[in-house]
C-alpha cells in the first residue's frame, strides 16, 4: 500500500516550491512568486491539480517541456509519475516558468 505524500514535501530548494498529496490523483502545489507574477513579490502562488479533469492530450502537452509523453514519465518515476506530473501541470499553469 502506497502512503500518500500529504504533509508539505519541498520540490524545489532554489525557487521555495512545495508540493502534497491531497487524495487520489489530486496534489497541491504552492512556490514562492519571485516577482514574476501581480501579487506581493514573497506571496505564494497556489493551485490544487486534479489529474482526473486533464485529458491524456493536455497531461502530455504540459509535460512536453520536461518529457516526451506520459509513458516516459511513468518508465523514469514507476509509482510517483502521478505526483511528477502534476508537478509540471503545476508548472505550467502558474505563470511562474
Amino acid at each position: 500500500m502506497e502512503i500518500m505524500k500529504t504533509e508539505w514535501v519541498c520540490t524545489d530548494l532554489d525557487n521555495e516550491q512545495y508540493g502534497r498529496q491531497i487524495s487520489d490523483g489530486v496534489f497541491e502545489f504552492k512556490e514562492k512568486n519571485r516577482g514574476l507574477l501581480e501579487y506581493e513579490e514573497d506571496e505564494f502562488i497556489e493551485i490544487i491539480i486534479d489529474l482526473g479533469q486533464y485529458s491524456t492530450e493536455e497531461i502530455d502537452n504540459h509535460i512536453s517541456a520536461y518529457y516526451r509523453d506520459i509513458h516516459e514519465v511513468e518508465e523514469i518515476y514507476g509509482k510517483d509519475a502521478d505526483w511528477i506530473i502534476a508537478e509540471c501541470i503545476f508548472e505550467q499553469e502558474s505563470g511562474l516558468y
